[in-house]
């Protein structure tokens, strides 16, 4: 079962990518622009979270599921740490799942520790709930996905508008994408 993670907290872009590193990418120089700079920076960095299911800072974060399944496969990597699991009973009450009921495995997937079961849970959406930590450490994020980051900054500062026109644009072979595919889940 896969899951829907939410950061506890928004990214601090400026330990992914530095301001000033951001704005010489740009070829920005002055100060007018750095408040649309580092939400540009920060949306380009949840791009390429979103994308690659890699989150580039560590911090805390929060999944959602319908239900078990037979594993929960949690959508931000590297996973550090399962802090708590808790679920909706079939009655609708709120259960917590002891820290000894269950193991991270090497593919971020939480299942139930051998011998153990999922219980069963209310039917519907977001019935289960993982919280966890997962992320690079500051300063060790692979440098192909700052630089994806980086170049989904350069898009997003000069392409302000929804529409743009009289232009033909393609892809470079070499672009975003390129950056991140070996760094994406098989199947996302």
């Amino acid at each position: 079962m896969y899951t829907i993670p939410v950061p506890a907290a928004p990214i601090d872009g400026e330990a992914v990518m530095p301001l000033a590193q951001a704005k010489l990418h740009l070829s920005v120089d002055g100060d007018e622009q750095d408040t649309l700079i580092a939400i540009l920076r920060d949306a380009a960095i949840e791009w390429v979270e979103a994308w690659t299911s890699k989150a580039l800072l560590r911090r805390a974060w929060t999944a959602t599921s319908p239900g078990f399944g037979d594993r929960i496969v949690l959508q931000r990597q590297p996973v550090w740490v399962v802090s708590a699991i808790s679920y909706l009973d079939s009655a609708g009450a709120e259960q917590s799942i002891a820290a000894d009921g269950w193991r991270l495995s090497a593919g971020a997937a939480v299942l139930p520790n051998a011998g153990r079961r999922w219980p069963g849970t209310l039917v519907g959406d977001d019935v289960v709930t993982v919280t966890f930590e997962a992320g690079y450490e500051e300063g060790n994020c692979p440098p192909a996905l700052v630089a994806a980051a980086m170049l989904v900054l350069a898009h997003l500062f000069k392409n302000r508008e929804a529409v743009v026109v009289g232009t033909i644009t393609s892809e470079l072979p070499f672009g975003v994408v390129s950056l991140c595919k070996d760094f994406r889940r098989a199947g996302a």
